[in-house]
């Protein structure tokens, strides 16, 4: 366009020659006819068009037209026909523009709820820089103070436009900022946000995790390939904030943990510290019980909705980095009162509840009982009829070559520890069998009603009563009665002491860790009582438990 209106400025100014700038006052220059340039034209200088050209028929060059200066056109041009060019039109080559950048520091990357920060944009370039949120209420900029403002826990896309320049390019960059109580966060969404109802019905969904403090925890996941259902038993029926089961399409190892499909969400609803759970998985991993939990305090939101603090730990199941034993020749078996999971039996002399986890002979979960699982019954009654060795006060002491007397020990003082009565029932108890055909006790599960809670009704108040030591199953006491139990138990209490009693700097290092998620997750429930107080009354529970099971146990 700007040479055609090179062309009609030196057609319609012939008598202009030599070195000078020719301005053509804004009035249009119409030309309507055949213009034909039949030799050189060369242009030594600058000409400005203010105005509109129109070309409405054809012009015609047949020679060199050669341009060695500026040519501004600060209007239209319009070419309503042909321009025909049947010769070489030489006009300087455009500057070539300097590459913008965006360089923002990595202290952006995760804040916490209320936080706000001066957002600094370095790199190439200094055209105008245009900041904006594709989520205001979990982070918002202000243009006037160029302040970052963390509103509630989730992420937030952050776009950072420069504009060009004479000298640099435009360039843009999407940034992610997550808002999170300095713990990772699992953000779910379920196909078509249903609502989820059911612990035993699957819903498809999107699970992401986002780690402010170890970026290589992160996950995105998209296409609603993964599941999730609720899980538990008094929890799911009674409390409003319930725990969950996520199930991936493929092995994930989140957290830098053994790949895995099924992971499990504990609320911990009831627990006013939320690491009474944590706590006795820490002691078990201290006693050194094999395929104990691993755990992770998280931040969750559903469908766009915080629910707070949770535990992600592994789910009870058989396979590499669970309980890792033979799927066709061991077992591993949950004791549990309200035995309602197929396939189950009971016991013939102590009436254990007992439900099978694995092995799974059915490609139906919670298919009945079947004669394929009678070596786990055999196994089970065998170990009963020689503890309750025809009613005797002492069991047979040939039970010891079918169950493993220290993983017992190890999960007996385990639940007198913390004070779990569970064991009573049994709830939530845990063995399995590899093919060596010994039994052991574990993995340790549900902790919900350990350190002596009181119900009121409304709500539970933990840490009442240090002393005493707790019910047990019938089963469970008749270890009691053998005196090599005895003294093993006895042995293995002094021995981790120590390790006991330093459980309180554990206490503390998670008193810190979750100042800020305790704070958000009594805010979203409206829970009653206090966090750190809940975990000093706790520290001074464990304590006065200490002391009074050190002169019980070396008594007995």
């Amino acid at each position: 366009m700007v040479k055609t209106a090179v062309y009609f400025l030196i057609l319609n100014l012939l008598t202009v020659v030599g070195c000078r700038t020719v301005v053509i006052d804004p009035e249009p220059i119409i030309v309507t006819d055949t213009i034909t340039v039949t030799d050189t034209i060369t242009i030594n200088d600058t000409i400005t068009v203010n105005d509109t050209i129109t070309v409405s028929d054809t012009v015609t060059v047949n020679d060199t037209v050669t341009v060695t200066d500026t040519v501004t056109v600060t209007d239209t041009v319009t070419v309503t026909d042909t321009i025909t060019v049947t010769d070489t039109v030489t006009v300087p080559e455009e500057k070539q523009l300097i590459p913008s950048t965006i360089q923002i520091d990595d202290k952006y990357r995760s804040l916490i709820p209320n936080q706000e920060i001066a957002l600094v944009v370095g790199g190439e370039g200094d055209g105008k820089v245009t900041i904006t949120s594709n989520n205001p209420e979990v982070i918002s900029y202000d243009t006037g103070s160029c302040m970052l403002t963390a509103g509630k826990v989730g992420k937030a896309i952050i776009t950072i436009t420069k504009d060009s320049t004479c000298t640099h390019s435009r360039v843009s960059l999407d940034f992610q900022i997550i808002v999170t109580n300095n713990i990772p966060l699992i953000i779910i969404n379920t196909e078509g946000n249903q609502e989820i109802t059911s612990k035993d019905i699957y819903l498809k969904a999107d699970i992401s995790v986002l780690d402010p403090n170890n970026p290589r925890n992160n996950l995105e996941k998209t296409g609603y390939n993964d599941e999730i259902r609720g899980r538990g038993n008094y929890s799911w029926k009674d409390c409003p904030k319930k725990s969950y089961r996520i199930k991936f399409n493929k092995k994930i190892p989140l957290f830098g943990l053994e790949a895995a499909k099924s992971w499990i969400l504990l609320a911990n609803y009831l627990d006013p510290t939320l690491i009474m759970n944590a706590t006795a998985f820490e002691l078990a991993n201290r006693f050194k019980i094999k395929y104990s939990h691993h755990f992770f305090h998280v931040d969750v939101i559903l469908n766009g909705e915080y629910l707070g603090n949770y535990l992600l730990t592994e789910h009870n199941q058989v396979g590499a980095g669970r309980v890792d034993i033979d799927k066709t020749n061991g077992f591993l078996v949950e004791l549990d009162h309200y035995y309602d999971e197929e396939p189950k039996f009971t016991t013939d002399y102590y009436e254990l509840p007992v439900m099978i986890k694995s092995p799974e002979y059915s490609q139906y979960e919670g298919a009945g009982y079947s004669e394929e699982y009678s070596f786990v019954r055999e196994k089970i009654n065998t170990i009963e009829a020689l503890l309750y060795n025809n009613g005797e006060s002492a069991p047979d002491s040939g039970y010891k070559d079918h169950i493993d007397l220290q993983s017992m020990v190890n999960y007996i003082l385990i639940y007198e520890i913390v004070k779990n009565n569970e064991i009573v029932r049994p709830k939530s108890v845990f063995m399995y069998m590899d093919r060596d055909n010994i039994v052991r006790m574990g993995p340790l599960w549900d902790f919900d009603w350990a350190f002596h809670p009181i119900d009121y009704g409304d709500h539970l108040s933990y840490f009442a009563d240090a002393h005493g030591t707790i019910s047990k199953h019938a089963f469970f006491r008749k270890f009691y009665s053998d005196p090599e139990f005895i003294e093993s138990y006895k042995k293995r209490w002094n021995e981790m002491k120590s390790e006991i009693i330093d459980m309180e700097n554990f206490m503390d290092q998670m008193k810190q860790k979750l100042e800020l998620s305790s704070m958000a997750n009594t805010a979203v429930w409206n829970l009653a009582f206090d966090f750190e107080e809940e975990i000093e009354k706790m520290k001074q529970w464990w304590r006065d438990r200490i002391i009074y099971l050190d002169a019980e146990i070396n008594g007995l």
